[in-house]
């Protein structure tokens, strides 16, 4: 699974690899995951100490790459290169444009998807529950970026709003906006399923009871 602007929410989403495999889920990315770290050549073991004046993900004009810009820069094009199969990209709904041309999926994984291995992707287009929804399927960088990987050879599809996303953040937050009306329509849907089956459900009690 690649992503956009959805950090916090990938990394519960993916379950450490158990639901899908990120670059976190890599042993450079796991080592690495969500660290701040700089060189400094004046110390003993060659790390800075100082985290203040260490840069991270901060470029400047007289930094045009730091260490850790140039390290996950290699480490996802080296991610996109491997995979294969049907892969799945989680875009962040809240934000216009969601796709966005300077990201690292953009820059970095998304020109090295091969389509000799990878032969279908699947957008979710999410948002954190507190989170207005700007974007969806539709939209104007949805729609580019499905057509960047259709030029490649790629079949893509789109899915607004996943439920199962949804439900996870409902579960660990069951206070955040949305949630009861999602709730409700859910258990409103399973009644609704019930009601439309009982003669079936009947039926099987009657058969369960007889064995």
């Amino acid at each position: 699974m690649f992503w956009s602007g959805v950090y916090s929410l990938v990394m519960r989403y993916s379950n450490k690899g158990r639901r899908f495999f990120t670059i976190a889920d890599t042993l450079t990315g796991y080592l690495l995951d969500n660290m701040i770290w700089c060189g400094n050549a004046t110390e003993s073991d060659g790390i800075e100490k100082d985290l203040e004046t260490c840069p991270g993900f901060r470029t400047s004009s007289q930094c045009s790459q730091t260490a850790a810009t140039v390290f996950w820069s290699a480490a996802s094009q080296n991610f996109a290169r491997l995979a294969e199969g049907n892969i799945h990209v989680m875009i962040n709904a809240s934000r216009t444009p969601a796709f966005r041309n300077d990201s690292y999926f953009t820059t970095q994984e998304l020109p090295n998807i091969n389509a000799t291995k990878v032969k279908k992707v699947t957008i979710l287009m999410v948002r954190y529950m507190r989170d207005p929804l700007l974007e969806t399927c539709f939209s104007d960088s949805i729609i580019d970026l499905r057509a960047r990987f259709q030029a490649k050879g790629i079949s893509a599809a789109c899915l607004d709003n996943p439920r199962d996303v949804d439900f996870l953040q409902c579960a660990d937050d069951p206070g955040q906006s949305g949630c009861q009306q999602l709730l409700s329509t859910s258990t409103a849907a399973n009644l609704t399923w019930m009601k439309s089956h009982s003669y079936v459900l009947f039926l099987i009690c009657i058969i369960v009871m007889l064995n």
